[in-house]
Order: C-alpha cells, then sequence, then structure tokens
C-alpha cells in the first residue's frame, strides 16, 4: 500500500507540472476549457479588451489553482508513504532495567 501511494504521488506530480508546462507555453489547455465553459462569448470584447473575462471566467486561475491543489495532494501522499521510524528505538539494556 506504501508503494501505491508514493507511486499515485509522483505521477500525479508529473502529470500536474507537464500540463502545467504545457500551459505556460501553448495556452492550448486554457484556451479549450475556456470555450467549453463559455462558448459563443469567449473572447468577446468587454469595455474594449479582448479576452476571457468576457464570459466572467478567468480559466488561466483557475487550471493554476486545480495544479496546485493537486501538487500539493501528492506531496501528502508522498510524505505520508514513507516508512514511519520510531524517534525513540527501544534499547533493550534500559527496558530491562524499567520493567
Amino acid at each position: 500500500m506504501q508503494q501505491f501511494k508514493r507511486k499515485l504521488g509522483v505521477g500525479i506530480m508529473k502529470v500536474s507540472l507537464f500540463i502545467w508546462a504545457l500551459d505556460l507555453l501553448t495556452k492550448i489547455i486554457s484556451t479549450s476549457i475556456g470555450k467549453i465553459i463559455c462558448g459563443d462569448t469567449y473572447m468577446c470584447a468587454v469595455d474594449g479588451v479582448v479576452g476571457d473575462c468576457s464570459c466572467g471566467f478567468n480559466t488561466d486561475m483557475h487550471l493554476a489553482a486545480v495544479l496546485f491543489t493537486s501538487i500539493v495532494f501528492s506531496l501528502v501522499l508522498i510524505i505520508s508513504s514513507r516508512d514511519k521510524k520510531s524517534p525513540f528505538p527501544m534499547d533493550i539494556k534500559n527496558s530491562e532495567a524499567n520493567g
């Protein structure tokens, strides 16, 4: 189970970072999400400014928030999959003397 959690965390992190880098370089993903959600109102001029604000949904920020959350979740999975060792290892001599 520990190995599965670690592999899942590493996989989620790799996918999230890849999507984030791809969107930073090409804007394909955020543009596609904006077109799906907003439809015909996507990239219409509002007060003379053309942008994705025309449908009231900033796709770049929402995508970044989702990817950041998934990276934090993957870090939690990776950290929780570590082997837990006792900070105070039991010393046989001390346990015999005390008990």
